[in-house]
């Protein structure tokens, strides 16, 4: 939320005292291995952005699409307080060729799959039929890369847990990565 945008700063310094990691052994493993590429999913739900925190605990290259506004000196002031962020910033609208070209070189991506997508998988989310965007599923399926579910939750006393799932393998079926990806994160 726009409440962590303004405090990232100091969020994203603490990332032991005041942010912890659920990963598995398997992605703890993963993660730790250098070149290794793969695209990290999240949805926007309560501190989604700081799961980003994930690239400075294992100190890998990210690139992650970022919320940006159509007022442009809010825009600029989103933009500036983002960059406490270990992350390489991206909007939407420059499209998904920066992300593909990082995937490339080995390096970690990460974006948001519940934007608004009329080309999207329905699948029943929170109990409601919704359209998840298929870019992290196909990103990951192009690359023969794995996807990685993630999430952040908020604990108590202004801590938080980012949470990163099993390693989905992408397959033949992009909706069936896509549902997948979504279970782990609902």
């Amino acid at each position: 939320t726009f409440a962590e945008v303004v405090h990232v700063r100091e969020i994203s310094v603490s990332v032991g005292q005041r942010v912890e990691l659920d990963v598995s052994p398997e992605v703890d493993k993963f993660l730790k291995a250098p070149g290794r590429a793969a695209v990290f999913a999240t949805a926007h739900v309560g501190p989604w952005l700081l799961s980003n925190l994930i690239a400075a605990r294992y100190g890998f290259p990210l690139t992650a699409t970022v919320p940006s506004s159509s007022n442009e000196k809010i825009d600029r002031m989103l933009r500036q307080m983002l960059r406490a962020l270990p992350v390489e910033q991206i909007t939407n609208e420059e499209g998904y060729e920066p992300l593909s070209a990082e995937l490339e070189k080995g390096h970690k991506v990460s974006l948001a799959v519940d934007g608004w997508n009329d080309e999207g998988h329905a699948v029943k989310m929170l109990g409601e039929r919704m359209r998840l965007d298929p870019t992290a599923a196909m990103l990951a399926a192009r690359h023969g890369c794995p996807l990685l579910p993630i999430h952040t939750l908020r604990l108590p006393e202004g801590r938080y847990r980012v949470v990163a799932h099993r390693i989905l393998q992408p397959d033949a079926s992009i909706q069936s990565v896509t549902e997948r990806a979504r279970k782990l994160s609902e």
